[in-house]
């Protein structure tokens, strides 16, 4: 179910009642009753740019996908961590939501699967935490004490101040786009980027709404994190480009 949710953009639920031993509260039958389907979009597609082209983009394999999510996934990540992933990307798909809202949704995911992936290997952190707390925060602190700021402004800036030891963003998505080659150059990274903060920190894009920016914005990330995704289930088949004259409808 969750490898053909991510390649129609249908949520799918499966229902069904259980029985329960009372003594080891563990069931002991399934019985299934329905499954509901939600549409989304109908999946990403791939088209030319302009009317009449034939497109070069390939088409991804379910059968290939499947056999790839029920192996060993990439990067130390269970069936359980990326059934999550796969949720929240398809949950981005939807067509009755604001434009910011997908759009939050889908850079949150992007960010959530570069954390995810950068904790994996070790690459979370630039300076160890306890380090960072017992060395670097007093001298940082006391540096933002010692400048004639208002002492709201000052209290603000201290407790900024907590998380930066950590990597930044960009950081974490340059090292998941080497370590799952998902082929994204230093232009691509930084509009994933950009598209983030402008969302998380002013709630809108910063791109032009009347010329259509938004929705390329919007699609562009939705992109990136459906070749994510596809690498973290040990897909190794082509994917769909962005560009050269193809776009992905949403």
């Amino acid at each position: 179910m969750y490898v053909f949710r991510l390649v129609t953009g249908n949520q799918v639920n499966w229902y069904y009642g259980e029985a329960i031993d009372e003594k080891s509260m563990r069931p002991v039958e399934r019985v299934h009753k329905y499954a509901l389907t939600r549409p989304y979009s109908n999946t990403i597609r791939f088209r030319p740019l302009e009317s009449g082209m034939m497109s070069a983009v390939p088409k991804l394999s379910p059968s290939e996908l499947a056999r790839a999510f029920f192996g060993d996934s990439r990067q130390n990540l269970d069936q359980t961590a990326v059934k999550v992933l796969i949720d929240q990307f398809t949950m981005g798909c939807d067509e009755t939501s604001y434009l910011e809202s997908k759009g939050l949704l889908a850079s949150s995911l992007t960010e959530l699967i570069a954390s995810k992936i950068a904790n994996a290997n070790g690459d979370s952190d630039a300076i160890s935490h306890r380090n960072f707390v017992t060395e670097t925060l007093p001298i940082l602190r006391e540096a933002v004490e010692n400048t004639k700021l208002p002492k709201e402004i000052k209290e603000h800036v201290k407790n900024q101040l907590q998380g930066a030891y950590r990597n930044t963003f960009r950081h974490k998505l340059k090292s998941l786009n080497d370590r799952l080659e998902l082929g994204l150059n230093s232009s691509e990274i930084g509009r994933v980027v950009d598209v983030r903060n402008s969302l998380v920190h002013e709630g809108t894009y910063r791109s032009n709404f009347d010329d259509g920016g938004w929705v390329n914005d919007y699609q562009f990330t939705t992109w990136v994190n459906f070749k994510a995704i596809c690498r973290l289930l040990g897909y190794d088949g082509e994917l769909p480009v962005f560009g050269y004259g193809q776009w992905p409808e949403v």
